[in-house]
């Protein structure tokens, strides 16, 4: 569970099919990096449940043919879409997330978690919190939080990072779930913190289906 104390960013969970199919068709090289097969496939799911079986698979499909690309195809890719990016050549859909990508790409440069941002995404106000079940996918990209988590020793890193990665371990473990991070979200949530002691100033943040709450000032 994250709970923002400040304008928060992390790469978190898979984002609606829907957006993640519009990024596929405008953003420079992306598409580039999966066979047709499989963007053809995934086309066919978008309008479907999220959550179907045949639409996780499509997704599992397109994320694990974007993180596993031969080095020199991802690097030229990313190079132009920097290049793009720089030279704000870029569709109103890839407004929101330029800043992101050239930002990450200065601190990882040639970082194939750099596409990530481009499946995965969300952005939380002040006061919000966010609860991530097991197995999903996340990175925190921006802001000051305050985390709580169970004892774990199982980290799986895959991108944007300089630590041990290991993407096929990671590819085989994900739920491929996407979520709009509704507050009805099945099973990511985003919701205010609830104050149970007003004249104390004190909140409460726990997420629906969530085994953590924080209590703050």
């Amino acid at each position: 569970m994250a709970l923002a104390i400040t304008p928060f960013t992390a790469l978190f969970s898979f984002l609606p099919l829907a957006q993640i199919a519009t990024y596929l068709a405008n953003v420079p090289g992306l598409s580039v990096l999966v066979p047709c097969a499989v963007l053809e496939k995934f086309s066919g799911v978008v309008p479907t449940d999220s959550n179907a079986p045949a639409a996780k698979q499509a997704l599992r499909d397109v994320f694990s043919a974007v993180m596993t690309p031969p080095t020199d195809a991802y690097t030229t890719q990313l190079a132009m879409l920097i290049e793009c990016y720089e030279a704000s050549a870029v569709h109103a859909e890839e407004e929101s997330v330029r800043e992101l990508v050239l930002g990450r790409n200065t601190q990882f440069p040639d970082d194939i978690g750099m596409f990530c941002t481009f499946l995965l995404g969300v952005k939380l106000s002040s006061g919000e919190v966010i609860f991530l079940g097991a197995e999903e996918p996340h990175a925190y990209i921006s802001a000051n939080i305050i985390e709580c988590m169970a004892n774990s020793d199982n980290v799986i890193r895959a991108g944007l990072t300089p630590k041990l990665r290991d993407i096929p371990n990671l590819l085989g473990t994900l739920t491929y779930r996407s979520a709009c991070f509704a507050p009805c979200g099945l099973h990511a949530s985003v919701l205010p913190c609830q104050t149970i002691q007003p004249r104390r100033n004190l909140g409460c943040c726990s997420p629906s289906r969530c085994a953590f709450s924080s209590t703050c000032l």
